[in-house]
């Protein structure tokens, strides 16, 4: 497929200053976020990311390691990237999202603004559930419904749609309960770590972990809601503190605001 389907904008927008590339959570792709280029502010352009075997990459092999799947990224974002641009990711993209970040700083190519890292404990925090990847396929899904939520109803109520969607699940949770950042790396741009209140599966402190892993500037928001909180009623928050983060770092802090 070449590099199609790689980075998908919902909301082209060749003149916004800065790009923000979003990276989405085990089993989804980048329509995640498409809603969001209807929401931000003008002077931020929305990029979706894909994920191979995953939506408008599903002729791609599914990959299980999440290094080799920032790898493939890394040329593409490095292409495209023609102004700032920032990272967000969430649950698994929140890895996915550091991991790239990671190999942008080694690669020695030009870093993020900013990177965003929603519902995912700090890489270098030790575990603290057991393994889902090797589950029968019905424990599996209990499992992650009951950790996670997110498997959308139309999925769940449709068995052939559910058999099409597992192997996708199951190769994401694989690539992240077998990732390993080896040596911590702090990297050279400003991490903000986000979080629902009600998310179980994420503590206050695994988000503020996510603190030793810059040498620029840590900031932390737990908003209202569960893992998905940013398809609730938070979205509308969590939108207002990227875009102002982002505005922060690319334009003077006087004057009116960026729209």
């Amino acid at each position: 497929m070449g590099d199609q389907g790689w980075l998908l904008k919902p909301e082209p927008r060749p003149g916004a200053l800065v790009k923000l590339y979003c990276l989405p959570s085990a089993g989804c792709g980048p329509s995640m976020y498409f809603g969001w280029g209807q929401v931000f502010p003008q002077f931020v352009e929305i990029v979706g990311v894909g994920i191979p075997g995953h939506e408008s990459l599903i002729a791609e092999t599914l990959s299980t390691d999440l290094c080799e799947i920032a790898g493939r990224l890394l040329r593409r974002l490095v292409a495209d990237a023609d102004r700032p641009y920032a990272l967000f990711g969430h649950s698994m993209g929140a890895w996915l999202a550091y991991e790239l970040t990671r190999q942008l700083s080694e690669s020695g190519h030009r870093l993020p603004i900013w990177l965003g890292v929603s519902g995912r404990r700090s890489p270098q925090l030790p575990k603290r559930r057991p393994d889902l990847q090797h589950l029968p396929d019905a424990d599996l899904i209990e499992e992650v419904q009951r950790r996670y939520g997110g498997i959308r109803p139309e999925v769940m109520a449709e068995p052939e749609l559910l058999q099409l969607f597992l192997p996708i699940l199951r190769a994401d949770l694989m690539a992240v309960e077998n990732y390993k950042p080896g040596v911590l790396d702090t990297l050279g741009c400003p991490i903000t770590a986000f979080g629902g209140a009600n998310d179980d599966e994420v503590s206050d402190a695994e988000l503020a972990g996510w603190g030793a892993t810059s040498k620029q500037q840590f900031s932390k928001l737990t908003l209202p809601g569960g893992h998905f909180y940013l398809q609730e009623d938070s979205q509308a928050t969590l939108v207002e503190h990227i875009a102002t983060s982002l505005q922060t770092l690319i334009a003077p802090p006087a004057g009116p605001p960026l729209r």
